[in-house]
């Protein structure tokens, strides 16, 4: 079952006719282990039928909607797109240097009991508490050599205690028999709770 496929069974009506949805083009197209461009064009598509659904509701009428994989795998990097006008008329891409700089920091890196730990430096002042508990320099060689001082477990207990974020990778089987994988895997994909008359 596609992406889409699951979407519309979530969406509880029934399908839509097989013309009035076209998704073109299809993974890989980021470079990821992930189906970004399927997924994301999917989640657009389901979108266009939800917006289509009340189109029909005001109209009696239904349209078409087209999605182009490749276009919604760049709607998911768009910052990579957008460039600014300089003072000389030129264009140059809009970039956050500290931003990227922290990007670059993120990883997967290897713990001394063999696990590995992700911790997150998203943030300047989440980057900062994390070199600090870690005791790293700002480089990705710096934070593989003081993560590897650390067992997995404890440096994912630290990371609580310190408020920053991150933490041990886990398998998908030992993820789902944590506490917060036991809560998550009993709930539904979906949940819309009612706050409010509408």
């Amino acid at each position: 079952m596609s992406a889409f496929d699951n979407l519309m069974a979530i969406r509880g009506l029934t399908k839509p006719h097989q013309d009035e949805v076209k998704i073109t083009g299809s993974d890989p197209v980021l470079k990821s282990n992930f189906r970004l461009a399927d997924s994301a064009a999917a989640a657009l598509a389901s979108v266009g039928v939800a917006v289509n659904d009340l189109w029909e509701l005001k109209t009696g009428r239904r349209q078409s909607v087209a999605v182009d994989a490749r276009a919604a795998a760049a709607a998911l990097k768009s910052k990579d797109f957008f460039k600014a006008k300089t003072a000389d008329g030129t264009f140059e891409k809009i970039t956050d240097a500290s931003h990227e700089a922290n990007r670059d920091l993120s990883g997967i890196y290897q713990t001394k009991d063999g696990r590995w730990a992700l911790p997150h430096f998203g943030l300047d002042h989440l980057r900062r508490r994390m070199l600090d508990l870690l005791q790293a320099d700002a480089n990705r060689n710096s934070i593989a050599k003081a993560v590897a001082k650390w067992d997995a477990l404890e440096l994912e207990a630290a990371i609580d205690e310190n408020r920053v974020c991150g933490g041990m990778v886990r398998a998908h089987d030992e993820w789902l028999n944590e506490p917060h994988g036991k809560i998550i895997a009993a709930k539904p994909t979906v949940e819309i709770i009612k706050i409010g008359d509408s």
